[in-house]
Parts: structure tokens; sequence; C-alpha cells
């Protein structure tokens, strides 16, 4: 996989920001120079987050408000049915969870 400048970059100031080592590393006025590997395995790890918080603007987007799913619960408990559990059921199979990345896959 042959990345751009710009993918490169983000993936390193990605991993940056969730590494404390580098952050160590930079006070200490220690150069550190990573290979392309760790480059692309840091940009395949950027993907991964990026994909987790996109399924999840997703399902926000669609459960409705807080008010809205007391309503349904309420409204569930009250007449014996499970209107907000299918509404729940049918966004989390519309939008699943994206498969984390496996270290054989880096």
């Amino acid at each position: 996989m042959k990345l751009t400048q710009e993918e490169k970059v983000n993936a390193i100031n990605h991993h940056y920001r969730k590494e404390k080592f580098f952050a160590l590393l930079t006070r200490i006025n220690v150069t550190f120079t990573p290979t392309e590997r760790m480059i692309l395995a840091w940009f395949k790890d950027l993907q991964a987050y990026n994909a987790s918080i996109q399924y999840l603007k997703n399902r926000l987007s669609e459960y409705g408000s807080a008010q809205e799913q007391l309503i349904m619960i309420y409204n569930d408990k009250i007449n014996g049915t499970e209107v907000w559990s299918d509404h729940i059921t049918a966004i989390n199979r519309k939008h699943p969870k994206p498969p984390r990345l496996k270290d054989e896959e880096i």
C-alpha cells in the first residue's frame, strides 16, 4: 500500500497523540524517525479509529434523542410492545461495529 504524504502525516500525528512514549521522547529531545512499516501500521490504526467514529455517528444520528427513546420505552412498558428494542436492534444491524484490525493485518 502506497500512502500519500498527507496520509503519512495524519497517521503519524494520530499515533503521537495516542502514545505518551513519544511525548516523553520529544521532551528529552530524542530524535525519532518512524519507518515506512511503522507509518503504514499507524495509518491502518487511524483508518480503524475513523471507521469506529463513523459508525458511532451513524448510530447516534438515527437513535433519536434520549427523550424520544424514553417515551418509546415507557409506551412499550404500558402497551406490552418492543418498539424501542426493535428500533435499536435495526439501527445496530444497519450500522454494525467495524472489525478490529488484527496484528497480522498490519
